[in-house]
C-alpha cells in the first residue's frame, strides 16, 4: 500500500515543482500537493512535511510570519546549483529535518523524508506528553489528581478511571509501562487486569493471565512481606531464572513493583516496566507506586462497603417485610382466637343461665310453698331438703364457672 502524504511546496520553479513531484511517485508516495500561494488558507490542514525550494520567489521571512503551519510541521528545504549563498544563509537558523539537492538519488530521498516525518512524529507525542504532564510539579500533585478523578461524579466508569491514572503515573515516571495484578490465592495464581503502555510498546495484558505463583516464589514472598520488588537489569539474571523466563518475551530490561495491602491481607501489586532504556529506579517511582496503591486500596475498600451497605438495607428490607408479614399473622390469629372467646363465652353463659335460671326457679317455687301455714314439719322438712338441693346444685355451677375461668386465664386465651 502506497505512503499517502500531505505536502505543502513552497516554490515558484515549475521545474522544480514537477522534479519534486517525480521524487514523491518514484518512491511510492500518494501525495496532495498544496500551493504556497494558498498557505493562508490551510492552516487547519494537518499536513505531513513541507518542501521549500529556496529558489522561489516566496519570501522566506514572509512565508514564516504568515503562517502557523511551519511550527507544528517538520520542513526540508529544496536546492540546486543555481542557489544562492545569500538564500542558504538566511535559513540557517530555522529548525529543519535537512536539505535536498533537486537531483537527489531516490534512495537519499526517501530516507531522508521518512525520517523527517518519523522525528516530526516524535515530537508530536513528546509535546503532547508535555502538555499533559505540564503543572505537575510534584508528586503530590500528580496523586491529588488522581484523587479527584476517582472521587469526582461522572459518566467514566471505574475501569476507564484506573486507566487514566495509569497513564497520569507511568507518564510521571517515563515508564513504557504501568500495571495492576491481582492474586487470587485460592487458585495460587496472579493477573494482569489493568495495563497502560507507552507510545510503541505493545500491549502484554492478554498474555499475563493466571499466571501461577509457585513459578515465582521470590516474587509473591517479597510482596506478602509488603515489601517493594526492583530488577534493574533482567538480562543479568539466570536463564534459567522463571522470572527472566516471563519478562523477557515481553522485552523488559527494568522493573519495579509494589505490593497493594488490604489490612493485612496482600491482593496484588502495581508496577512499572522499562522497555527502550534500563532505569536506574529511584524513590521517586517506590513512592508514587506506593501512594498509588493506597488510593487502589481505598477505592475497593469504598468499593466493598458501599456493597456491604446494598446488602445490609436489602436485609433490613426483607426483614421488616417479614417482620410485618409474622406481625399481621399473629393480629390474624390473636384476632381468630378472640372471636372464638367470644363465641365460647356466649355459649357458656347461655348454658350457666339456663342451669341458674332452673335452679332459681326451683327455689322460689319451694320457697313460696313454705308461705303456706298449712305445711307439716315433715313437709317442711321435705321442702327445705328440696332447697338445699338447688342450692347445692348452684354452688357446683359456680365452681364450674370459677373453674373455666382459671383455666382460661392460665392458657392465656382470656
Amino acid at each position: 500500500m502506497n505512503k499517502i502524504i500531505k505536502l505543502f511546496f513552497v516554490g515558484s520553479d515549475f521545474y522544480h515543482f514537477n522534479t519534486a513531484r517525480k521524487l514523491f511517485l518514484d518512491n511510492n508516495y500518494e501525495i496532495e500537493f498544496y500551493n504556497a500561494t494558498k498557505h493562508s488558507k490551510t492552516d487547519s490542514i494537518n499536513f505531513d512535511l513541507i518542501l521549500f525550494d529556496l529558489n522561489t520567489t516566496v519570501n522566506i521571512d514572509d512565508f514564516f510570519n504568515s503562517t502557523n503551519i511551519v511550527s507544528q510541521t517538520p520542513i526540508i528545504f529544496l536546492y540546486s546549483k543555481d542557489t544562492s549563498e545569500k538564500e542558504l544563509y538566511k535559513v540557517r537558523n530555522i529548525s529543519s529535518y535537512g536539505y535536498l539537492p533537486i537531483d537527489v538519488s531516490d534512495f537519499v530521498f526517501d530516507i531522508t523524508v521518512n525520517k523527517a516525518i518519523e522525528q516530526a512524529k516524535q515530537k508530536q507525542t513528546e509535546n503532547k506528553i508535555s502538555n499533559k504532564l505540564k503543572g505537575l510539579s510534584s508528586i503530590y500533585e500528580l496523586l491529588l489528581q488522581i484523587s479527584t478523578l476517582y472521587l469526582e461524579k461522572s459518566l467514566i466508569n471505574d475501569y476507564d478511571k484506573v486507566q487514566e491514572s495509569l497513564e497520569l503515573i507511568g507518564l510521571f515516571v517515563n515508564a513504557d509501562r504501568s500495571y495492576i495484578f491481582l492474586y487470587d490465592w485460592n487458585n495460587e495464581t496472579c493477573s494482569n487486569t489493568h495495563e497502560w503502555c507507552n507510545s510503541g510498546i505493545s500491549a502484554e495484558i492478554e498474555n499475563l493471565q493466571s499466571i501461577p505463583t509457585n513459578l515465582i516464589p521470590d516474587w509473591v514472598n517479597t510482596h506478602k512481606k509488603g515489601e517493594r520488588l526492583i530488577i534493574e537489569n533482567v538480562q543479568a539474571l539466570d536463564d534459567d531464572n522463571e522470572v527472566k523466563k516471563i519478562l523477557a518475551p515481553q522485552s523488559i530490561v527494568s522493573l519495579i513493583t509494589v505490593p497493594i495491602f488490604n489490612e493485612d491481607i496482600c491482593y496484588g501489586f502495581v508496577g512499572f516496566d522499562y522497555v527502550y532504556h534500563y532505569s536506574d529506579i529511584s524513590e521517586k517511582e517506590y513512592e508514587v507506586l506506593t501512594m498509588y496503591s493506597k488510593i487502589l486500596n481505598s477505592l475497593e475498600t469504598r468499593k466493598r462497603y458501599e456493597k456491604e451497605l446494598i446488602n445490609t438495607n436489602n436485609e433490613l428490607e426483607t426483614k421488616v417485610k417479614l417482620s410485618a408479614e409474622e406481625l399481621l399473622k399473629k393480629e390474624i390469629k390473636q384476632s381468630l382466637a378472640l372471636q372464638q372467646h367470644i363465641i365460647d363465652l356466649e355459649e357458656i353463659l347461655f348454658t350457666l343461665s339456663h342451669k341458674f335460671r332452673h335452679s332459681v326457679a326451683n327455689i322460689m317455687g319451694l320457697s313460696n310453698l313454705l308461705n303456706i301455714t298449712t305445711n307439716s314439719v315433715d313437709e317442711v322438712y321435705e321442702i327445705v331438703g328440696y332447697i338445699k338441693e338447688c342450692t347445692e346444685t348452684l354452688d357446683s355451677y359456680t365452681y364450674e364457672l370459677t373453674h373455666l375461668a382459671n383455666e382460661r386465664k392460665n392458657n392465656k386465651t382470656l
